[in-house]
């Protein structure tokens, strides 16, 4: 027998956040995983999934227990979250605690090390593919309709940059405007490494060219009236795009930066701004020229938090399995160093 292990799952406090970590019925699962060998306890804060529908009653008919949050930091061994923790959530964790979440190292650094200094272990959802591909996707789903929010629909005749155009987000977004009838003339895919990038999953095929070619960078960017900018490396978001840069950008420019939750990929402050979907955008003057700035950082979560919340747990379902398996160490895949 490997002893009790309690899941607590606290309410979002990110703004407009609706997605759930995991759903009543998967409580069950887990349970039917571990039989008689792992006895597993989830405490859940009074609210959570209210956004979806979900009431009281649906997580105490999964076997959970609904209770203040006060109880559910007390109780939990694994507080199971999608958003990274605040600042002003720092102070309910305690030592041994083990937070599994979205966190967002590159740009949660402080809280990450108030939560390491108290003893906390952290076991990012981005360290798992499967997690981070199911948002990444859904993120991408959404760019149209940010768009159609920002622009209406004056985005089909304009002509697109893609910063990180052989990512998940880049590839489903991309999908959709060739869906949608855009040109691949108008279709403008940067990536790190230059060439034919042919997504199987999609059965698609477009080119990439290389951000380290700044000639050709140039070139591409005095033609987008729209960037979509999602480039994510493992030390967060490069911020390949400069005040340089923008300057070649044609007026009313519109700028959505999906890797804002990373830092982003402009290198230049007034574009670092993070917003929220009641006022997703803001305005940058500059050199006579005006620019949007869209750098909404929960993209699935606030426009699609059902679907988005269906996806995130079918994904990380063998995630929590493993977690809940090991605990109370954790899998070395899964747990970050300070040192990284």
């Amino acid at each position: 027998m490997l002893g009790e292990v309690v899941v607590g799952i606290p309410r979002e406090i990110m703004s407009h956040e609706g997605r759930v970590p995991i759903f009543p019925e998967t409580i069950e699962r887990l349970r039917k995983v571990f039989g008689d060998v792992r006895t597993l306890r989830v405490v859940v804060e009074r609210g959570v999934g209210a956004y979806l529908g979900i009431m009281e009653q649906d997580w105490k008919q999964g076997g959970a227990h609904v209770c203040e949050k006060s109880e559910v930091y007390a109780q939990a061994n694994i507080v199971l979250k999608v958003k990274q923790p605040f600042l002003e959530e720092v102070g309910l964790y305690h030592r041994g605690h083990v937070s599994a979440c979205f966190h967002h190292m590159a740009t949660n650094k402080e809280v990450v090390n108030a939560l390491v200094a108290k003893g906390v272990r952290i076991a990012p959802f981005e360290y798992y593919r499967p997690s981070l591909r199911s948002m990444s996707m859904e993120a991408g789903r959404q760019i149209i309709t940010i768009l159609n929010r920002l622009c209406g629909d004056m985005w089909k005749d304009e002509h697109i940059f893609f910063g990180g155009g052989r990512g998940i987000v880049c590839e489903h977004a991309i999908l959709d405007f060739r869906i949608a009838g855009v040109p691949l003339k108008r279709i403008h895919a940067c990536d790190r490494e230059a060439g034919a990038f042919f997504s199987d999953g999609m059965m698609m095929a477009y080119k990439t060219f290389s951000s380290a070619d700044d000639k050709e960078l140039r070139a591409h960017l005095q033609q987008c009236r729209i960037l979509i900018l999602a480039a994510v490396g493992s030390g967060g978001a490069p911020r390949f795009i400069t005040s340089r840069h923008l300057a070649l950008l044609p007026d009313n420019a519109i700028i959505i930066q999906v890797s804002i939750d990373e830092g982003g990929n402009i290198d230049d402050p007034e574009f670092q701004r993070v917003t929220y979907w009641d006022s997703p955008s803001y305005h940058v003057e500059r050199s006579g020229k005006r620019f949007t700035v869209c750098n909404v950082p929960d993209i699935p979560g606030c426009l699609a938090p059902m679907r988005a919340s269906i996806a995130l747990d079918q994904a990380n379902f063998p995630y929590y399995v493993k977690l809940l398996q090991a605990f109370p160490e954790v899998p070395a895949e899964f747990l970050y160093n300070l040192m990284e």
